[in-house]
């Protein structure tokens, strides 16, 4: 997990230009506001670039993320600039705040890294541990019915800057056994200005989950959970929903 982004953060906010962060931070918002009216504090594990953050801050929000990536940090600190942001690099399974935080989220199925059992419990553990007792947790992932009534395939995604063009074909394949999708990305950049071409290949393997194993894994972390579709208030996920969330609380 920690080296899935070294080469790839430099191009990540390119090839994500059309992902509605706004959206998705202002319906984060709702939620947190909604199981937590007077919420102040906000960490944000797996921040990655920053780019929810903006808006989180400017609901009023004090906002820390943390990352295992030096590189998207780099890029987070240098977008998101003043005292309503702290950025820190650490791993989201050992990572132990000073002090607890009014709300806990992770976007982007920063959840489904975490393959192992092991590497999961670990994952909410810091997440319980970070929480206020009146705290909400807020997470992503990939959701196992979805996946294998769908099953990944191939693709191909083209962007393009003033001074770059990238090419990102996919090729995904499932371990049934693991309970992941083994995903394999190459990357064509081709920069105009000075004329470079490179290739890059990363491999990121994105575990699904279960309802019933998310219920056993919060409750083993000490959280009440409830699980919902992705940017649905009320709507348990189904079969057409690939990506899903839950929501925790402190038992």
């Amino acid at each position: 997990m920690n080296q899935v982004f070294l080469d790839y953060s430099k191009y990540y906010d390119l090839i994500y230009q059309d992902k509605a962060y706004q959206i998705e931070a202002e319906f984060i918002l709702r939620l947190i506001r909604k199981h937590h009216p007077a919420a102040k504090t906000l960490l944000n594990i797996g921040c990655g670039t920053g780019k929810h953050d903006r808006f989180f801050a400017e609901a009023g929000f004090q906002v820390t993320g943390i990352d295992l990536s030096s590189e998207m940090l780099e890029i987070a600190r240098a977008s998101n600039k003043g005292d309503s942001f702290q950025y820190l690099a650490s791993d989201a399974r050992d990572f132990r705040a000073n002090e607890p935080f009014d709300a806990v989220v992770s976007l982007f199925h920063v959840f489904s890294y975490q393959n192992s059992n092991d590497d999961a419990l670990r994952f909410l553990t810091t997440l319980r541990s970070a929480l206020k007792t009146d705290g909400v947790g807020i997470f992503d992932y990939w959701y196992g019915p979805a996946v294998i009534h769908q099953k990944p395939g191939s693709r191909e995604k083209k962007v393009s800057s003033e001074n770059l063009e990238v090419l990102r074909k996919t090729n995904s394949r499932i371990d049934y056994v693991k309970s992941v999708v083994e995903v394999d990305f190459e990357i064509k950049i081709n920069q105009k200005n000075p004329p470079l071409q490179r290739i890059l290949n990363e491999s990121h393997h994105m575990r699904y989950f279960s309802c019933n194993e998310l219920d056993l894994l919060a409750a083993s972390s000490g959280l009440n959970a409830s699980h919902f579709a992705w940017l649905s208030e009320s709507r348990a996920p189904g079969i057409e929903d690939w990506n899903a969330y839950s929501v925790v609380m402190p038992c």
